[in-house]
């Protein structure tokens, strides 16, 4: 079987074009809230480090988003950081994964039943 390389490996969760390194990093930052971000959501020191290498491979071959990412490198918070990702390359539900990782249930969306 023939390996494939980082730009013909796909992630589930990315857009067709982007590396699937790039989601991958994204879950990673996503997934390990609880030690690379503070408690205002912001990332730490050691978060910010892996969030520039994601950077740096997104602007690498797509320098077109160079002001989202300007704007999320100014407030590296998990709102800009979900924006930057839904915006460019991630397609899943990236603070879903970020509210799991923390901990944060989401309430039960109730249906209601329909009169026959």
């Amino acid at each position: 079987m023939r390996r494939l390389s980082h730009k013909q490996r796909q992630h589930p969760c990315c857009r067709k074009g982007y590396r699937g390194e790039l989601c991958e990093l994204l879950e990673a930052l996503l997934r390990n809230a609880a030690t690379l971000f503070d408690k205002n959501d912001c990332l730490n020191s050691d978060g910010r480090r892996l969030f520039e290498i994601m950077v740096r491979l997104l602007l690498d071959e797509h320098p077109e988003h160079r002001r989202v990412v300007g704007r999320a490198r100014k407030k590296p918070c998990i709102e800009e950081i979900v924006s930057l990702a839904s915006l460019t390359f991630y397609e899943c539900d990236a603070l879903e994964l970020y509210h799991k990782a923390r901990g944060i249930i989401s309430p039960y969306s109730y249906v209601r039943p329909q009169r026959q």
